[in-house]
């Protein structure tokens, strides 16, 4: 009677903690949530680089790369590729130039012959202040939302969290995710 009540007991708790595992949304959409109670929803806009730019073109690399790398994307022949410019922010009309956009970033997709693609995804900042992504979301949870405010037409937008002063938000976060 003992070993069935322990069973019992095992089972419960597995299909509990399935059930709760279940319910729980994935990463991602939670990163995406957070992002938004940080900048707002924006429809038709990301979460996060909501403004920015998408480029077409092609990329060849120098005789020097060839003499460096066997793969296809340094093998000197013209790769077609698409490229978004963005700022850092989920602000789809943020002005460039202001520190709230940082960190600036590119995202590249190389369109490889064999039609797989290949992407190389950059940020302005020196370092990345989290290593995966639970890290991530928890960033954005830890800031109040913003006050986001548009002044008429060509006024600058003044959208930061406010806790923290101008440019000082990104070292911030580093320093309270170590402690």
């Amino acid at each position: 009677m003992a070993h069935r009540t322990v069973a019992v007991i095992i089972a419960s708790c597995l299909v509990w903690s399935g059930a709760a595992a279940a319910d729980e949304k994935p990463i991602a959409e939670q990163i995406v949530d957070a992002m938004n109670k940080v900048f707002g929803v924006h429809k038709g806009f990301r979460a996060n680089h909501a403004k920015g730019i998408v480029v077409e073109g092609s990329f060849k690399a120098t005789p020097e790369a060839v003499a460096l790398s066997k793969a296809v994307l340094f093998n000197g022949s013209d790769i077609p590729l698409t490229a978004r410019f963005s700022d850092g922010s989920g602000v789809s009309n943020i002005p460039d130039g202001i520190p709230d956009a940082n960190p600036h970033g590119i995202a590249m997709k190389f369109h490889l012959p064999d039609g797989s693609d290949s992407d190389l995804v950059i940020n302005a900042l020196k370092f990345f202040p989290v290593s995966n992504p639970t890290d991530f979301r928890d960033l954005f949870h830890r800031r109040e939302p913003a006050r986001c405010s548009q002044a008429h037409e060509n006024r600058a937008i003044h959208c930061r969290a406010p806790q923290y002063p101008r440019g000082q938000c990104r070292r911030s976060y580093a320093r309270q995710l170590r402690s």
